[in-house]
């Protein structure tokens, strides 16, 4: 396999702007490579991410890169003490070593890179090469979490919602997985659809909100407006104000939308006492339901 081109990379470095071209690069290589000579902790990371990888005249060089790794390391760069501690875990370039790896991962979490409290998480989540300790997991992926690290978010998700390390906690889910989801992570919308049925089939009016909203939008579910609706009047009918908007706005655009053997069924099932049904065919009725929203 040829060595990548990391122009992106880069550019991104150092703070200059360079013209993306082969001139461009190799100029930031060489500042870069000063920067590193000069004592820079910062540089010599993202050089050693360059001898990872190679780039023209710089050859694939695990020793060399694993060497500016400990060297920014033992200058204090959190992201190189982390990848160092991955390195010892890997035995790449280096003897496999369980106590260095912990050592150096130890140091950059404790000194707040996201990047390591995350490993450290998932290493007392999964009991791989420490004793399983889900309390520590949660506390260490919360650190991760708070940094807005999503595959830390979405794996303390999966802590809150089984109640591993602690009480369950199914909104603490529910939040967490929506940020992973929104920093891109397919498998937390997964598992989010799947916490939002488990929630409303226990009576979760804001679940039940929720997946109406995914089924309504195709998000993470094939599109269905009949799913869709059932869910917004289930969670309309057991008080929550956003889907009491959503069934306010469809019957005024579709009177009879409550009317199918479906919805009766529902309405059967969770009206309130002392409502009529025309009043819950109604849409001033949902509009006053929704808090007055129109």
């Amino acid at each position: 396999m040829g060595r990548r081109r990391i122009i992106p990379l880069l550019l991104a470095i150092g703070g200059v702007a360079l013209a993306a071209t082969p001139d461009g690069v190799r100029e930031g290589v060489r500042a870069l490579s000063h920067k590193a000579e000069n004592g820079d902790a910062a540089a010599m990371y993202q050089l050693a991410r360059l001898h990872d990888m190679g780039y023209d005249s710089i050859p694939v060089d695990t020793a060399r890169s694993t060497a500016l790794y400990r060297r920014s390391a033992l200058l204090g760069y959190g992201p190189a003490r982390n990848y160092l501690g991955f390195r010892y875990f890997r035995g790449e370039g280096v003897t496999q070593d369980v106590d260095s790896a912990l050592y150096w991962l130890n140091l950059a979490a404790e000194e707040g890179d996201p990047g390591a409290a995350n490993n450290l998480g998932y290493l007392y989540a999964s009991g791989e090469y420490l004793e399983r300790d889900y309390a520590k997991a949660r506390e260490w992926f919360g650190k991760a979490a708070a940094a807005g690290l999503h595959t830390a978010e979405a794996q303390l998700a999966d802590l809150y919602r089984e109640g591993l390390g602690g009480e369950a906690d199914t909104t603490a889910a529910i939040v967490l997985y929506n940020k992973a989801v929104e920093g891109g992570l397919r498998d937390a919308r997964l598992k989010l659809v799947s916490l939002l049925r488990d929630a409303a089939l226990k009576g979760d009016a804001r679940a039940m909100a929720m997946l109406g909203e995914a089924y309504a939008k195709g998000d993470g579910v094939p599109y269905n407006h009949e799913l869709a609706t059932q869910y917004y009047l289930r969670a309309a009918l057991k008080g929550d104000p956003s889907a009491a908007l959503v069934i306010a706005e469809l019957l005024d655009i579709f009177p009879d939308a409550l009317t199918s053997d479906s919805m009766t069924a529902i309405i059967d099932e969770y009206a309130p006492e002392g409502i009529s049904k025309s009043d819950l065919h109604s849409s001033a009725y949902w509009y006053e339901a929704a808090g007055g929203r129109r």
